[in-house]
């Protein structure tokens, strides 16, 4: 009887031991893991330091010759004047509008003073939204239209529609 109580204990014993190993394993390849983790996001920060700095570098060179006025007025006419073409644009000119645009823009801020007007024939009545979305409604607008004219939200004027219903 002693002796097999020895052979189970020499089994536990020999079972916990293969078990102890196992998970010391597993603990060294998962502790490998995280260093070599560590390692690639250290590695990943450098280089994004390192390209953060180029580029830094290049902004500040970008940023010097911007600010130099010879720069910009001169280098394009000197690569004009490299392949011999004539200059169609005097690049000293500054905040002039071709002529083949200004009625264009006229007749945008033309365009542009009739909404406001529209607008403001709204927002100055002592109203408040939901008289002025009726109102808007009752003289024909879609609820697409009130929400764009009063610079409000479509879901809200169809509530106020949805609620005077309701009443």
């Amino acid at each position: 009887m002693n002796t097999v109580l020895w052979m189970i204990s020499f089994a536990l014993h020999i079972t916990t031991i293969y078990i102890l190993v196992v998970l010391f394993t597993r603990y060294r390849s998962l502790k490998e893991l995280e260093d070599s983790q560590k390692n690639i996001q250290k590695e990943t920060e450098e280089a994004l330091s390192y390209f953060l700095m180029e580029i830094k570098e290049e902004n500040e060179k970008f940023l010097a010759q911007f600010n130099q006025k010879e720069f910009f007025s001169t280098k394009g006419q000197k690569i004009l004047e490299e392949k011999n073409i004539p200059p169609k644009i005097d690049v000293n000119r500054k905040n002039e509008v071709p002529k083949h645009l200004e009625s264009l823009l006229q007749s945008q801020e033309d365009v542009l003073d009739v909404e406001a007007k529209d607008k403001d024939d709204y927002n100055e009545s002592d109203f408040d939204l939901r008289t002025k979305t009726f109102k808007l409604l009752n003289d024909g607008y879609s609820p697409e239209e009130i929400a764009q004219k009063l610079n409000i939200g479509k879901t809200e004027v169809e509530l106020f529609i949805k609620f005077n219903e309701n009443e």
